[in-house]
């Protein structure tokens, strides 16, 4: 027997430039946490689950998507100006690198950037543990992660607010499985975010299939620390999705 079971599953965020949750759907009890940034937390608990139980949650999502970003508030863009763990934008190479590819309007400039990084890094395949902007760079290798904080690095290096994303692509209505999780690249310009997918070369078009799960912060303010889609505190129980 187990007793206090406890775990923890992203839901969308509640809103950003191009989407908005209107509904969720949940099959069992929860509470809701969220933060300044939108993001949202579903945590569970079981007084008690019996030798070999199971149990299934089921989460329903609707979801308003944009065609095109709305306007968004700029007072959370300077959270992501900064050089972080695994954003190097303060590392010599990576400025170096920013100023040579930088031209002559902001939005030339990211369009550089991201034909750099979409052209010069190769997709090694899904890598479990973060490596960084930097590691990107210099291996000229990395999983959509690696591509999206070299991305990010770069435009932080040029002062243009950039962030990273977690979550899924699809074309309409769909249910998320776990291994199509993938990380893109938001960077805010004309006072609104804007979807940019170096991985998968797609600048700042296709917006109503991305579905932030997660708007990814340093890991000391994430609601779940380095989970990236649900976590669980209680010894003895295993999680899976789908």
């Amino acid at each position: 027997m187990l007793n206090d079971v406890a775990f923890s599953v992203y839901a969308p965020v509640e809103l950003t430039a191009t989407q908005k949750v209107l509904q969720l759907q949940v099959s069992h009890e929860y509470t809701l946490e969220k933060d300044k940034y939108h993001n949202q937390v579903m945590h569970f608990t079981y007084d008690r689950l019996a030798p070999f139980e199971s149990r299934i949650v089921r989460v329903r999502a609707e979801l308003a998507m944009a065609e095109e970003p709305n306007a968004y508030p700029n007072m959370q863009a300077k959270s992501f100006i900064q050089a972080e763990a695994f954003v190097e934008s303060d590392h010599s190479k990576i400025i170096s690198l920013s100023e040579k590819l930088t031209k002559k309007t902001e939005q030339q400039t990211l369009q550089s950037f991201f034909d750099f990084v979409g052209h010069q890094i190769t997709y090694s395949g899904y890598i479990k543990e973060d490596r960084g902007a930097l590691y990107a760079l210099t291996e000229k290798s990395g999983d959509c992660t690696e591509f999206t904080y070299l991305f990010n690095a770069l435009s932080r290096a040029s002062s243009i607010p950039s962030r990273a994303i977690g979550g899924y692509v699809y074309n309409g209505n769909a249910t998320f499985k776990q291994k199509d999780y993938h990380n893109w690249s938001e960077v805010f310009v004309d006072d609104t975010w804007r979807i940019v997918d170096s991985q998968n070369k797609i600048f700042m078009t296709q917006l109503s299939d991305f579905i932030a799960m997660r708007i990814i912060t340093p890991e000391a303010d994430a609601l779940l620390k380095n989970s990236h889609q649900f976590a669980y505190f209680s010894e003895g129980i295993s999680i899976r999705m789908n």
